[in-house]
């Protein structure tokens, strides 16, 4: 019974700190495949004179299959949420921007992600909070 006991004590004390590693998995992952994404995009400008047109969460613009297929663009990010590019939408803020669109994280976590890749402030910088989710941008 006493070794139930500890063995019950030991699996409580180690599943949060599995939940926080699962968590910081997932959030490495969306951050690596946001640069590769981000990167994709700037080159397809380069090589094209411009950024591909807008489209749909989810759906991968015209020209860049090859070039999004490492990021599963038109699967879930590692933090729930679809890919979404976005061209020339002047409510955002800035010119062309690597979105994801609606994703299953607070505010507050979403503000460790920033700090990953930008000011960690949600409000300022690269990877700002816009409607229904959050937007890195290639070009402001």
């Amino acid at each position: 019974m006493i070794v139930v006991m500890i063995i019950a004590l030991l699996a409580a004390m180690a599943i949060p700190g599995f939940s926080k590693a699962r968590t910081l998995v997932r959030d490495t992952r969306f951050v690596n495949d946001l640069r590769v994404a981000s990167n994709a995009f700037d080159y397809y400008a380069q090589a094209n004179g411009d950024y591909p047109d807008d489209g749909m969460p989810g759906e991968i613009p015209v020209g860049m299959d090859e070039d999004l297929r490492k990021v599963r663009w038109t699967r879930s990010t590692p933090i729930g949420g679809m890919w979404d590019w976005d061209f020339r939408q002047a409510q955002f803020g800035g010119r062309a921007g690597v979105s994801v669109y609606q994703p299953n994280r607070t505010d507050a976590e979403m503000a460790k992600i920033d700090a990953m890749v930008d000011d960690g402030n949600l409000t300022t910088g690269l990877f700002l909070k816009r409607s229904q989710g959050y937007i890195f941008f290639v070009q402001k």
